[in-house]
């Protein structure tokens, strides 16, 4: 599971999840902006829009969808029955580029899911398998909402 990273999505769903390797400007714990206090930032996201896909999701049942990106990373979000209150069409864009995260150097995979503000009822599972293996240590998960606002570790 070298290659994998899977995040749980609680209460809220998360517009964007990704792992981004960190190369400089790390500590022990990890990178330097992860222990200072909390200083959200407002990202620029390119939306892979070719990628996209779209599926009505059981609120009964649940259900899974997948998206892969032009650089060959693949994501995929699992909704458990009884997460959502009404059955609902979620939407998984993979991003092609962001700026604006304090990070340096490495790469990011990431996804915009949509709809924005959704609440989840039973934590989701997004798995991210990007094309090349990134350290688990060099690992970041981050959120944002909307259009790339607040953008935050989780």
């Amino acid at each position: 599971m070298a290659r994998e990273r899977q995040v749980r999505v609680l209460a809220a769903a998360l517009l964007l999840v990704g792992a981004a390797a960190c190369g400089r400007g790390t500590t022990r714990g990890g990178p330097d902006w992860l222990s200072a206090s909390a200083k959200p930032v407002t990202l620029e996201t390119t939306l892979d829009t070719a990628g996209a896909v779209a599926k009505v999701i059981s609120a009964a049942t649940g259900g899974t969808l997948s998206a892969t990106g032009s650089d060959g990373t693949r994501y995929r979000l699992s909704i458990p029955g009884g997460a959502l209150l009404s059955d609902e069409t979620i939407t998984l864009v993979p991003i092609a580029s962001l700026k604006g995260l304090p990070l340096s150097g490495g790469s990011v995979a990431a996804v915009h899911i949509e709809p924005s503000g959704l609440q989840l009822m039973k934590a989701a599972t997004l798995t991210i398998r990007a094309q090349r293996e990134i350290p688990v240590g060099e690992q970041v998960a981050f959120a944002y909402y909307g259009g790339g606002s607040d953008a935050h570790h989780v």
